[in-house]
């Protein structure tokens, strides 16, 4: 009895450090987690919508960001991956921003966003009308 105990506390510890790594790594919360959250956020209350002023400037420093990026893509300055960083991590702020302005949910808090979860965030903000 003693020996089953001890390896499911193995299995236990084992489970928790892979879930932990993928959640560090990738932005994926295990499971639990993911169900503690969706409740926790089924019980906040909801948040004033926000003011179609505020979208279009939201909007405007994406087109913004935007163009800044093009610009710092034809740079030939040195230390060009940081500024792209850089801008990328702005330009998903806003994103992020976006989505919790016109009730669409981004995919994580953690930036910088993936490609893949860039373009998901952006193909659906396309979709529910936005610009920019």
């Amino acid at each position: 009895m003693d020996t089953l105990v001890v390896v499911g506390w193995i299995v236990v510890v084992c489970w928790v450090i892979s879930a932990s790594l993928r959640w560090l790594l990738e932005g994926v919360a295990p499971r639990p987690v993911r169900y503690l959250i969706r409740v926790i956020e089924g019980r906040r209350r909801v948040a004033p919508s926000p003011s179609p002023e505020q979208v279009v400037l939201l909007e405007l420093e994406l087109r913004r960001i935007a163009e800044g990026l093009q610009l710092e893509y034809a740079s030939a300055q040195p230390a060009k991956a940081e500024r792209l960083r850089g801008w990328f991590i702005a330009y998903d702020r806003v994103l992020i921003e976006l989505c919790e302005s016109t009730s669409l949910t981004p995919p994580r808090r953690h930036l910088p966003l993936s490609a893949a979860e860039r373009f998901a965030v952006e193909h659906s903000l396309v979709g529910s009308g936005r610009s920019w």
